[in-house]
């Protein structure tokens, strides 16, 4: 996967605070409703957590996904690039599809589908990684 600045990482580099990973494309409505919801919690963790972005946008230019979201005003989430779709693969191949991590790198919960990471079910989840209320 690649990272916001280009370069080739793996999840486990971000191992250490509890971590909101989202598999979205451009091209996907139910992706784009509800990245907003997603800028919010990265504004509400600030530091203490990550939310990261994971466009599953096949094989195109990483900075197509990051001026996507340039263009909505979300420049709280981490926007990294899948072009292979590997993880999307792996995980089902379902868009949206969200998987929420403890700071040890631990999976507590999967979400299959658009939420609204405003509501209660996503405040439990976060919660139980260890995000900020």
């Amino acid at each position: 996967m690649l990272a916001p600045d280009g370069s080739r990482k793996y999840l486990t580099t971000l191992k250490g605070k509890p971590i909101l990973l989202n598999l979205w494309a451009t091209w996907c409505a139910p992706c784009i409703e509800e990245l907003p919801t997603l800028e919010a919690v990265a504004v509400r963790a600030g530091d203490a957590a990550q939310v990261v972005v994971l466009s599953q946008d096949i094989g195109s230019d990483p900075s197509g996904p990051q001026a996507f979201l340039r263009e909505r005003s979300l420049s709280h989430v981490q926007p990294w690039h899948d072009p292979e779709n590997e993880l999307s693969i792996a995980t089902g191949g379902a868009l949206p599809t969200t998987i929420i991590y403890d700071r040890e790198g631990e999976e507590v919960g999967r979400v299959i589908g658009p939420l609204d990471w405003n509501g209660p079910e996503a405040s439990e989840l976060l919660a139980k990684a260890g995000f900020p209320a």
